[in-house]
């Protein structure tokens, strides 16, 4: 696969799975996969960002972390997913945190 692939792949993921949507022999499914971090190499190190609570904020706040530079807030998953586009990096891991349909908000 291409980078320009994987970066269309990456940007293209959703930030809530449901598992019966995708499995339909089982419709009693109910857990919601919700994307908390994306691991990303730029060829010379790693940076991450992260879904989490802020300070001030009830929402979780997608975060980049980035080695010496200031950690950069974005306003939604549809920033950070322009955000992968226009930067030359290679999203290498995802990490999806699962929660019962009754205990999930969606932000």
């Amino acid at each position: 696969m291409t980078q320009t692939n994987c970066l269309k792949v990456m940007a293209s993921l959703p930030p809530h799975l449901f598992l019966s949507q995708i499995y339909t022999a089982n419709q009693d499914i109910k857990i919601v996969y919700k994307l908390n971090c994306i691991v990303c190499f730029t060829g010379a190190h790693y940076f991450v960002l992260v879904r989490a609570k802020v300070p001030g904020n009830q929402n979780r706040v997608w975060t980049l972390y980035n080695d010496d530079d200031p950690p950069k807030r974005f306003q939604d998953f549809a920033d950070v997913s322009r955000y992968l586009m226009q930067s030359n990096v290679v999203p290498t891991m995802v990490i999806f945190e699962g929660q019962p349909y009754r205990d999930v908000t969606i932000d």
